[in-house]
């Protein structure tokens, strides 16, 4: 039999691999820091946005913050909770597992947290991050008040997040259009790559398989879930230590500090419009605790 050509276009073909999510940058972050700081900014923005620099301070994809819950405070450093399900093809191996945030921004302010927290404070049920909003023709601008229930439509969503990168950061329609809602997952890992870690510490900042966020001592019971549903907005300054828990914290103390450090050498205002990690290889790891 002779060779037989097939079309690449036929159906039934292997699709092509996603395109990656553009990751957030530095510069966007200090925006989104700065916008929230205006006492102009309105609500509504403010809410968005400030709920935007949790999903990337605390790795997460902006679908998983539509279930997840803080739970504490730990040694005003750190913020601490859990998803209700995390990310996993297997669907029956999809459980809760917890997460760690800084709770200050590369800014050296924590007023991104205690803006989401105050936004929150009257929602009957505080297991999700982003607010619905009123606004008569759908868009952020002219919205005129947040609504005690969950944005869940994913596509609005996206959508209002992308207008926030637009009025916050100066973004072009195009340009706002390359960030998902997976964008806020890639900016601290690309901070530990640029800085070095080794895969096992980015592993950690990532919350990936092998990684202390996957113990099973460290699962919420059911029980504390349905607590979680109680408590309605409140939020336990607890500041126990939990010795399993000593490793991603000092991984992710490591990336926020050279932030920090950076932010401060380029002087507000002068961060890089795009890219900019790369210069964080100055900032490579010394010795240290868990570097390994």
């Amino acid at each position: 039999m002779s060779n037989v050509h097939i079309e690449i276009g036929v159906e039934g073909r292997r699709p092509d691999p996603p395109t990656p999510a553009e990751p957030v940058t530095m510069c966007t972050i200090e925006q989104l820091e700065i916008f929230i700081a205006d006492p102009v900014t309105p609500l509504v923005t403010k809410h968005l946005a400030a709920a935007y620099l949790f999903c990337c301070y605390e790795v997460m994809r902006v679908e998983q913050a539509k279930s997840c819950w803080i739970d504490a405070i730990r040694d005003d450093e750190f913020i601490e909770g859990y998803v209700f399900l995390d990310k996993n093809l297997k669907r029956d191996k999809m459980q809760p597992r917890p997460w760690w945030a800084p709770l200050y921004g590369i800014t050296g302010s924590k007023l991104y947290f205690e803006t989401l927290m105050t936004s929150l404070k009257r929602v009957k049920d505080t297991y999700y991050i982003f607010r619905a909003y009123e606004s008569p023709d759908g868009s952020v601008k002219y919205a005129t008040g947040l609504l005690p229930i969950s944005l869940l439509q994913t596509n609005r969503l996206m959508k209002s997040l992308q207008e926030i990168l637009r009025m916050a950061c100066g973004f072009s329609v195009t340009q706002s259009q390359a960030y998902t809602l997976h964008s806020p997952r890639h900016f601290l890992p690309g901070v530990a790559a640029a800085r070095g870690e080794p895969g096992t510490c980015r592993c950690e900042i990532g919350r990936w398989s092998q990684s202390v966020a996957q113990l099973p001592s460290l699962h919420p019971e059911v029980n504390m879930i349905r607590r979680q549903r109680t408590r309605a907005a409140t939020l336990p300054y607890l500041y126990a230590k939990n010795h399993a828990t000593e490793r991603p914290l000092a991984i992710l103390t490591r990336q926020m500090q050279a932030l920090r450090i950076y932010y401060v050498k380029c002087e507000p205002g002068n961060l890089p419009a795009f890219g900019g990690l790369k210069n964080l290889t100055v900032f490579a790891k010394t010795k240290g605790p868990h570097e390994d």
